[in-house]
């Protein structure tokens, strides 16, 4: 019979896994209009509090040892608030969002702190679950000879419809998410988050690299070639199995792109210069559209609001990565805060400067939680676990103390600890 414990912790489990599946899986407003980001922005954030109010204690705890990060952090985010809601027109939905998506995924990365071991397993679960959507395309590929579009036939208030065939009639895949360049990028965030919680690369680091390039996108290289390097940077070649896995799946991939012709598919989009390729076409107007800013507008930015909803010139410029859309829509302060990131990331290892870089060539922003998230991540990269300490006296094993107080001791980063039980 199950105790009351361990249902709240199924509960607990069920909320956790929802939320970090809905915030790496991006959704499109095409279907559903104007209405659908608060109404999705406002269910993550329920969740948000539903998955850290059984763990309240923890949580404040750890907020009250840190608040000098704490103060910092929404220093940053503040400071963005502000100079977003003067250049924007002093128009405050879009800064309101910023707030509200930082909020959410600094109240995830919390709950990757106090709980590392259930949080690494949940992101673990999401992983899979997305290399699973994956390979089930796949099998409808080869079983029908057409790519399925399972994002929309999953979620049709989001896009319904997407072109996975380019030019040449090559074949390209999204898995679960919105298109491939999608998959690539939070597919990647996702293993980021896992690295940080797990403290090494594992079978499911590998896999989940895999599993990026396997969407034939072009920003799917860049993000492989990063993995890589931070495969070998950390996997231990002492163990021959390691070695035998991982030059395995490496030459494995390799021989995919050069013989199943992905690479020369990609290069072919590039014949007739950014005109012939839609994709590149968006990114380079964009460029183009920054390069006549004034020096007014360099230095304040367009503002997220004026880009996301009436930019003149540009579009999408997302697409062109979270560098360029800080500093189109921040100016200085945008470009003030990739630097900060790109110095810590660097004093964090050559690792997390890599993650980093990825991070800031991804297409999700700070109006999307995922980023706030993964910016957390890299920059208390080196930062310890804490774990909680039961007080002499105390009547009972857990959080509490006598005085109904916890007590915390900083623990190194990794996976082996086994205090965070519901």
């Amino acid at each position: 019979m199950l105790r009351q414990s361990d249902v709240s912790g199924l509960i607990w489990r069920l909320y956790t896994i929802s939320m970090l599946f809905m915030v790496f899986l991006s959704f499109s407003s095409e279907n559903a209009g104007d209405g659908f980001y608060p109404k999705y922005y406002a269910f993550l954030i329920l969740i948000c509090m539903m998955s850290a109010l059984p763990i309240s204690s923890d949580f404040l705890t750890y907020l009250h040892t840190r608040r000098a990060s704490v103060f910092f952090y929404f220093a940053f985010v503040g400071t963005i608030f502000v100079w977003n809601f003067i250049v924007s027109d002093f128009q405050i939905f879009y800064s309101l969002l910023v707030l509200a998506t930082s909020l959410v995924g600094g109240t995830i990365f919390v709950i990757g702190r106090v709980r590392p071991n259930l949080m690494m397993k949940v992101i673990r679960t999401v992983i899979l679950v997305n290399v699973l959507g994956l390979i089930y395309q796949y099998m409808l590929f080869a079983a029908t000879g057409t790519v399925p579009y399972l994002h929309g036939e999953l979620f049709p208030f989001s896009r319904d419809s997407y072109m996975l065939t380019i030019a040449g009639g090559f074949d390209r895949f999204t898995g679960l998410q919105m298109e491939p360049g999608g998959y690539s990028s939070m597919i990647t965030l996702a293993l980021i988050y896992y690295r940080s919680l797990s403290g090494r690369v594992d079978r499911t680091f590998v896999l989940g690299a895999m599993s990026v390039v396997m969407t034939f996108s072009t920003v799917a290289m860049i993000y492989f070639a990063v993995l890589v390097l931070v495969i070998l940077l950390e996997v231990n070649w002492s163990k021959p199995r390691n070695l035998a896995i991982a030059l395995s799946a490496f030459f494995l991939v390799i021989g995919v792109l050069i013989f199943g012709g992905v690479i020369e598919s990609i290069l072919g989009r590039f014949d007739n210069g950014y005109e012939g390729d839609s994709s590149l076409n968006v990114k380079v107007l964009n460029i183009i559209s920054y390069t006549q800013f004034s020096f007014e507008e360099l230095i304040s930015g367009m503002g997220v609001e004026r880009i996301d909803r009436d930019c003149v010139g540009c579009n999408f410029v997302k697409s062109n990565g979270v560098f360029f859309y800080m500093v189109y829509s921040l100016g200085l302060v945008g470009f003030l805060f990739i630097l900060a990131l790109l110095i810590r990331a660097g004093q964090n290892g050559l690792a997390c400067f890599c993650f980093a870089i990825v991070l800031l060539l991804c297409r999700y922003p700070l109006n999307v939680p995922v980023f706030w998230l993964i910016f957390l991540c890299l920059w208390n990269w080196k930062q310890p676990f804490p774990k909680r300490v039961v007080h002499r006296g105390s009547a009972r094993a857990g959080p509490q103390g006598p005085r109904g107080q916890a007590a915390y001791r900083l623990m190194p980063a990794g996976p082996k600890q086994s205090h965070e039980n519901l």
